[in-house]
């Protein structure tokens, strides 16, 4: 098969891409490299862009997290990461929501309309911009700002990243899990009650005589939720359609698979 040669230099320059662009002392965020072909020009711009992205992207979620052992549901993570960072970033002339907009917006994401309308507008805006500095006019120098359906595109994205991040694929790569920056737990009240519910199921549904003991259905429950977690069955508003057709994994890999499934 094709195989991509003197990957290893890529790698291990995308850490270094990755260190300049998520620590605090780079105030310029710009980078230039450079290569002596066509084909290896095109490939490390996006693999520099993408791992850019994920590390940038752990590390905001990572800064939306408490310390000092307080928790936060999985569920209210995103929200929690952009208000996180919307009351730190933004400017005289960017606003925050703007600023961060730009920082979380994947590059799968440009073919949008949103998106579209609004890299058509910063266009517009930075033309204006040259024309009147060119006539020595004063000029609006406020960034466009990204349309509320933008805003909602993002914010969707953002937290499907944050259940992706802790869920299938918490053990792909250096993901926050696998470094040790945070553990992934569960309601001790609300487990605890699972476990003294399903107690009761297995003595008065299931009608077994010698229930298990309390600590060995709940290392049985905990291992069990820890495996679906890892497994993806992380609940989400954007899996309704796969939920909902029955586990179609087309609605998930758009690739058709040989064994249709029984639900219609």
């Amino acid at each position: 098969g094709l195989r991509m040669l003197a990957a290893r230099s890529t790698t291990l320059s995308s850490v270094a891409v990755g260190h300049l662009f998520t620590t605090p002392l780079n105030t310029d965020r710009k980078l230039l490299t450079f290569s002596d072909s066509v084909q290896d020009a095109a490939h490390r711009a996006g693999f520099y862009g993408a791992r850019t992205y994920r590390f940038a992207l752990r590390s905001a979620i990572l800064a939306a997290v408490p310390r000092g052992g307080e928790r936060i549901p999985l569920s209210g993570l995103s929200n929690a990461a952009w208000e996180h960072w919307t009351a730190r970033l933004g400017s005289r002339y960017v606003s925050s929501q703007a600023e961060l907009t730009a920082l979380v917006l994947p590059v799968d994401l440009h073919w949008l309309s949103s998106v579209e309308d609004w890299h058509d507008r910063l266009d517009e805006f930075v033309r204006n911009k040259e024309r009147a500095d060119e006539a020595g006019e004063p000029a609006d120098l406020s960034v466009p700002e990204p349309s509320a359906q933008l805003l909602s595109d993002v914010r969707t994205r953002l937290r499907w990243e944050c259940t992706r991040e802790l869920g299938v694929a918490a053990r792909i790569g250096r993901t926050l899990e696998q470094s040790g920056c945070l553990g992934v737990t569960v309601n001790d009240a609300r487990f605890a009650k699972a476990v003294e519910d399903a107690r009761v199921a297995l003595q008065e549904k299931v009608g077994l005589a010698e229930v298990p003991s309390t600590q060995a259905l709940s290392g049985f429950l905990a291992g069990l939720l820890t495996r679906l977690r890892l497994r993806g069955g992380v609940y989400d508003p954007l899996l309704d359609r796969y939920v909902v057709s029955g586990g179609n994994a087309f609605l998930l890999t758009k690739q058709q698979s040989p064994l249709r499934s029984p639900f219609p």
